[in-house]
Parts: C-alpha cells; structure tokens; sequence
C-alpha cells in the first residue's frame, strides 16, 4: 500500500529500452527503509543520497511537480519528482533516449498523478 511500481521494456532496431516507474506515497514513504515525515523531506533525503551515489549532479527540470531533478549516468537517466501526492522515481535506459523524451515522459507522470 502506497506503493507502486511498474516497468516497460521495447525492443527497437538501436537495442532495448527499458522504462522503470515507482511512485511512493505519503504513507510508503513513513513506512519505509528511508523513512520521512513529508514528501519534501523524503525528495531532500533521495537527491544527495543519489548525488553521492553516482558522483553526478542533478540538473532541475522546470515546470514538473514541486521540484523535479535529472541525473545524466552512463547509460541511464534518472528523474526524481516531488509531487503533491507523492514521490515519483524514474529510470529510462539506454541514455541514447533524447533529454527532451526523458522530460516529456516526466510531465506525462506529473499529469497523470493529479488523475
């Protein structure tokens, strides 16, 4: 409860890309290995765990949630949105994936979470 995750793969003529969603809500977030009393606090928990985990520094993505961050990996993108609702983590590899893809995908998950 108050979690969720889903995950997509497609097969295409450059090699596989692969989709990975998650989107924790308040009471997931309480209950969790990192735990936090607000989805601010739990966005300022994940993003310099992640900053310090990969050595990349996040670039802020305008316009998408609350607060809304990428990091640039080899070979992957990773998305972290501080959203009314929740926290939503995404993961979209290859990194062959244009940036503006990876943001529109980000928007679509801002959209939807107000369904």
């Amino acid at each position: 409860p108050g979690f969720t995750v889903c995950s997509w793969t497609k097969d295409r003529p450059e090699g596989q890309l692969g989709v990975n969603f998650s989107f924790f809500e308040l009471k997931a977030i309480r209950e969790g290995m990192i735990s936090a009393e607000s989805i601010p606090e739990y966005f300022d928990l994940q993003v310099p765990s992640k900053r310090e985990e990969s050595g990349v520094e996040p670039q802020k993505l305008e316009g998408i949630g609350k607060r809304a961050v990428l990091f640039s990996e080899e070979g992957l993108w990773i998305v972290m949105i501080e959203l009314e609702e929740g926290f939503a983590h995404l993961a979209i590899s290859p990194s062959d994936v244009a940036r503006s893809q990876v943001e529109a995908v980000a928007k679509a998950v801002k959209s939807r979470a107000k369904e």
